[in-house]
């Protein structure tokens, strides 16, 4: 049942409410809501693998599995880099006889995407975390239009 209730909003009009549709714990489960379905997106899901954010619990619902992902994947890289004798690189492998060159054609083109991939990394990190951000907001918004425009109108 609903309870309404009678006063003025920001822009001084007189306005009827629903107090229980507008609670704080509606609005927050509004909005946790929201954002869990945008990351059960296929974007939601890019956004969380590039978006430094999603490894916050107070951020992110699926932060623990998020931090397993990049820490196999940052461990995987590493362990990679010291654990082979690879240069990083070069297709050079140092061995106890001296240094080889290995790597085929695949391998080396391989290593040529991962290195254009390496290098647009930052920006694509910053693009996913400001989506991440928007995300949040958008729900936010959602969740709760009254404070959104009350917000928006104290804006100058």
């Amino acid at each position: 049942m609903m309870r309404l209730e009678h006063g003025y909003d920001s822009t001084s009009q007189y306005v009827h409410f629903d107090v229980e549709a507008i609670a704080p714990n509606n609005v927050q489960k509004k909005t946790q809501q929201c954002v869990s379905n945008f990351y059960n997106s296929k974007l939601g899901k890019a956004v969380q693998f590039g978006s430094p954010l999603s490894l916050l619990p107070v951020w992110n619902p699926g932060w623990g599995n998020n931090l397993q992902e990049w820490g196999v994947a940052i461990v995987g890289k590493v362990g990679g880099l010291f654990g082979s004798s690879a240069t990083p690189g070069t297709n050079q492998l140092t061995t106890l006889s001296g240094t080889k060159t290995v790597g085929s054609a695949p391998e080396l083109a391989t290593e040529g995407t991962l290195g254009a991939i390496e290098k647009i990394a930052p920006f694509a990190m910053g693009a996913a975390t400001v989506a991440d951000i928007m995300a949040h907001g958008t729900c936010a918004m959602m969740a709760d239009p009254a404070a959104a425009n009350a917000a928006l109108q104290s804006v100058p």
